[in-house]
């Protein structure tokens, strides 16, 4: 019989603390019931989308921003450039990638040292 279960929690990315119940029943027995509460996170980011589709051509592309406070753009590659900055948001123009090998880079989006990493993958 087994006894154990692993039970996998998400990163708490929305920054208040939450609470969750989870009702564990043993075959043939009574069940309990397990209480889960995760604190709040204090510093945080979280971005979409993670990975950035750009044809040859370039091209414009919204980035979306949660963040437990002010956020900036970091190690962004010399061929892109943020055109507008919002609260939650950040428009990001991609280069026209003239040489005939696709290439990738990665740019991060920061706040208070977290960093959430975003991927650019250019044909």
């Amino acid at each position: 019989m087994n006894e154990s279960f692993v039970l996998e929690i998400a990163d708490n990315t929305g920054g208040a603390s939450r609470k969750a119940e989870c009702r564990v029943t043993i075959e043939g027995g009574n069940g309990q019931t397990l209480v889960i509460q995760q604190e709040e996170r204090l510093n945080y980011v979280s971005v979409t989308p993670k990975i950035i589709r750009a044809s040859a051509r370039g091209g414009i592309i919204t980035v979306r921003v949660t963040g437990s406070s002010s956020w900036r753009v970091v190690n962004l590659p010399e061929w892109c450039e943020v055109t507008e900055r919002k609260a939650d948001s950040f428009t990001l123009s991609i280069g026209q990638n003239l040489t005939k090998a696709p290439r990738n880079a990665s740019f991060s989006v920061s706040v208070s040292g977290i960093r959430e990493k975003v991927e650019i993958r250019q044909e």
